[in-house]
């Protein structure tokens, strides 16, 4: 049972999430790592020439045995790399101050030689004939 639990162990301690950027073969991935080995698929960089900035709020609610909530939120800003039609996006890195996104994405954008643009993904055929 003890080996188990290593294991276990192991595995929290050692799983992330996280962004890896790749400029000597122009590409980039999401990754997940569990026991330090990294899994994600490589993405060129030419499919994603947009980065942008999109806002969100994350938080919980807590309530007592007499119903009463205590709520907290935060406002997060996050910068993804898009695709020409922003249909597809990549998480690069989340911020929880707006400043300090933009001047991520500011730079980000000047390292891969990218437009730094407002989120606005094309309207799909399938989503216009439902309309």
């Amino acid at each position: 049972i003890g080996f188990f639990m290593v294991v276990a162990g192991g595995f929290l301690f050692s799983s992330t999430y996280g962004f890896q950027l790749d400029k000597k073969r122009w590409r980039c991935r999401e990754y997940s790592s569990v026991f330090w080995i990294k899994r994600g698929d490589w993405i060129s960089l030419d499919t994603l020439p947009d980065v942008s900035i999109l806002s969100g709020k994350s938080g919980f609610v807590v309530r007592s045995m007499s119903n009463r909530a205590t709520e907290n939120t935060t406002a997060n800003y996050t910068v993804y790399l898009l695709s020409k039609t922003h249909r597809t996006k990549v998480m690069v890195k989340r911020f929880e101050d707006h400043g300090r996104a933009k001047e991520f994405a500011e730079s980000l954008a000047a390292e891969i030689d990218g437009n730094l643009k407002k989120y606005s993904p094309a309207v799909s055929a399938q989503t216009r004939r439902r309309r």
